[in-house]
């Protein structure tokens, strides 16, 4: 299965990103390329809660012998736009 149609399958609704939440994210990727940023102890949690959430909806349910099938990892070792996720903590619920 698609992991579009599964993740609208468990009732989550997919939203493109607005080209000025695609600057603010490249701008906060910047800072954290060039300028080594460290996020504060809140948007850690929030990139935490985000990863959790994703890993929940996407746990892999095929398994073939000692192989476990999925669409994707279903990990993300990469940060999510943290302007967003502070901005849309409800998200996350």
């Amino acid at each position: 299965m698609h992991l579009i149609q599964k993740f609208l399958r468990k009732g989550v609704e997919l939203v493109e990103f607005t080209p000025d939440e695609i600057r603010d994210l490249v701008i906060e990727m910047v800072d954290n390329l060039e300028f080594n940023k460290k996020l504060n102890s809140e948007d850690e949690e929030l990139q935490k809660t985000f990863k959790n959430l994703y890993a929940s909806l996407n746990k892999p349910k095929q398994y073939y012998g000692d192989f476990k099938a999925r669409d994707y990892h279903g990990q993300i070792i990469s940060r999510f736009s943290t302007k967003f996720l502070r901005e849309n903590k409800n998200w996350l619920r």
